[in-house]
């Protein structure tokens, strides 16, 4: 016997509340790494702690400014070895999670003897560069936030009617 689920949004309850409680709000993580380097909060003259908590960068914001304002980078790259000190690139990433319905029939199957629609769901999940910040003597000089689609390979299309399952 098969179980139905009465909406088929339901089954997504679990996931959306686990994602809603696990991402929190950007104030109360900018309040968190405030409180993990005061010292550094309390150096920054007046202007720029009012950037820092809103989340914005500003020419100049040293390494401790930028992980306040945008937090703990996923990846550090080490561009160039200045005379001066290192040209470091830090880049964030965020995660696409996309689901997949596949569709197979079945005909002469369940109660009504008719047509019964089976929904199969794939999901698929990448990440792709959202952030990235360059510093030069520890200030930062450069920086760029990205629109998901301009960092994202796009899905191809669907061919002759069959479901196209992506993997990756």
């Amino acid at each position: 016997m098969r179980t139905r689920v009465p909406w088929p949004w339901l089954a997504l309850l679990p996931f959306g509340l686990g994602l809603l409680l696990s991402c929190g709000c950007a104030g109360t993580s900018i309040q968190k790494r405030k409180t993990e380097r005061p010292a550094a909060y309390a150096a920054l003259p007046e202007p720029l702690r009012a950037m820092v908590d809103r989340g914005e960068l500003a020419p100049g914001m040293v390494t401790n400014a930028v992980f306040i304002a945008w937090g703990k980078p996923d990846e550090v790259e080490r561009m160039l070895d200045l005379p001066e000190g290192p040209e470091l690139r830090w880049r964030y990433y965020r995660n696409i999670i996309h689901d997949n319905p596949s569709y197979i029939y079945a005909s002469g199957v369940g109660r009504s003897r008719g047509i019964d629609v089976h929904t199969i769901h794939h999901t698929t999940s990448w990440k792709y560069l959202w952030r990235e910040v360059a510093f030069r003597r520890d200030q930062a000089y450069w920086w760029r936030t990205y629109d998901s689609q301009e960092t994202l390979p796009q899905p191809p299309a669907r061919l002759g009617g069959s479901p196209l399952i992506l993997t990756r």
